[in-house]
């Protein structure tokens, strides 16, 4: 039997550091890309929408919007023509980018933190810290799925001097308890019909399955995966893979229980995502100021600290450049580096 040799991948994968634009005075919260092309857009804490391509590690035609003074806390391409934005006020809106026109849909009573499109379905998903997720027709603009999470019971607060010692109460229910409201930090969906979501305080994982009701609600399973908040979700390769703010990425079955966990548990991020970049094949997340590139084949991981002035809130690929985005004004480009004769998830750290 022939030994398998360890590559030290590092010697043949790094990221190169080749750009740093200037974006906006404000931090930029949220970004995504529009399916197969390279059209580049970014929400900010104050309301502002940028739009660009990259060029030779360059930014071109740049686009510079703001429709009102509300944090956008998550872009989501529609079309190669509309863009979701989720804002603070709990509306969704769908900016035209060829016809330059916009419409709002007031779809929840919290701040919208997460939008999911399902193409199939002609849908948008989204998720919010009133602790509820809808499914919006963006032929009508009306919420024709409603996904109510479950919320965490506590007993009644004790009194003393007739002070209540507890916050966060939302309402009572019928057990004399008081419901606590979560809020709905990701989304992604595993296959047309199963959406899994995030939800915090805590972590639960509810995976949802739309084609069925009981009692005239949807069915879901529901897991308590982490202790800290999950900012990003990836459905790959019938596996889920769940970017947490302690710095841990935890790899789940598709059923939501936990298989793996990497990372650097020793993070405290506010923000991240994780992406497949489809360019380089390959998995990568975006945590404080680390990025991890995750080899799907044996489970392990490598953490890049980037050259951030801030703390990394997202990344996005656009063909062969990784992009991060935060708390500072930039966006840092990057090169992806690594030798072609070496089928990049085979190697073995």
């Amino acid at each position: 039997m022939i030994k398998r040799p360890v590559i030290d991948k590092s010697k043949f994968y790094d990221f190169k550091h080749v750009n740093s634009c200037f974006v906006t005075n404000s931090e930029i919260i949220s970004g995504s890309i529009c399916n197969n092309t390279n059209i580049i857009s970014l929400g900010s804490s104050n309301g502002d929408l940028k739009l660009f391509t990259l060029k030779n590690d360059k930014i071109e035609n740049f686009c510079d919007l703001q429709f009102m003074d509300s944090p956008i806390f998550c872009v989501e391409w529609v079309n190669k023509e509309n863009i979701a934005l989720g804002l603070g006020t709990g509306q969704v809106l769908i900016y035209n980018v060829v016809t330059d026109t916009n419409s709002l849909i007031f779809c929840h009573e919290g701040s919208i933190r997460s939008i999911k499109n399902n193409f199939s379905r002609e849908m948008i998903f989204t998720g919010s810290t009133d602790g509820s997720i809808k499914g919006w027709d963006l032929r009508t603009n009306k919420c024709e799925i409603s996904l109510i999470s479950q919320t965490e019971s506590s007993p009644k607060p004790k009194r003393k001097n007739n002070i209540i010692y507890q916050d966060r109460r939302i309402n009572s229910d019928d057990t004399g308890c008081i419901n606590q409201r979560s809020t709905i930090t990701a989304m992604e969906f595993i296959n047309d019909y199963n959406l899994c979501s995030s939800q915090t305080p805590g972590s639960k994982i509810c995976i949802w399955d739309l084609r069925y009701t009981k009692k005239g609600f949807f069915t879901h399973l529901s897991y308590e995966i982490s202790r800290k908040a999950v900012y990003g979700i990836l459905s790959y390769n019938n596996k889920i893979y769940c970017a947490s703010s302690d710095g841990r990425i935890l790899i789940l079955r598709n059923d939501g229980t936990v298989s793996r966990i990497l990372g650097d548990p020793n993070i405290n991020s506010s923000y991240g995502n994780i992406i497949y970049d489809r360019y380089n094949d390959m998995i990568l997340a975006g945590l404080k100021n680390r990025v991890f590139l995750i080899n799907e084949n044996n489970y392990q991981n490598i953490g890049f600290k980037m050259l951030e002035l801030g703390n990394i809130n997202g990344v996005i690929s656009s063909n062969n450049n990784l992009i991060t985005y935060g708390t500072s004004n930039n966006i840092e480009i990057y090169e992806s580096i690594f030798d072609n004769k070496y089928n990049l998830l085979d190697l073995i750290i």
